[in-house]
């Protein structure tokens, strides 16, 4: 399904165990290791962000299906 939607995945992720006592009354994590594992994820998900909003001012990429079809009418030609 993401594939068909075209989407990029993050390869960093954030396991947060007893959700309900994960953040404090702040909504801040407690544990270092799930602050950082969502530091990280942000920052991927900021960086991937940026370099597809520029990809996509660039034009759009065609998808490879269409592509494909077009060269295999190119090469019967």
């Amino acid at each position: 399904m993401f594939v068909e939607a075209e989407a990029v995945p993050l390869r960093n992720t954030v396991v947060i165990p007893y959700v309900q006592a994960a953040f404090d009354d702040q909504d801040e994590p407690v544990s270092a290791a799930t602050d950082i594992s969502l530091q990280i994820t942000l920052d991927d998900l900021a960086w991937w962000s940026s370099v597809l909003n520029q990809a996509r001012t660039e034009g759009e990429l065609i998808p490879g299906v269409i592509r494909a079809r077009a060269a295999m009418a190119a090469a019967q030609a």
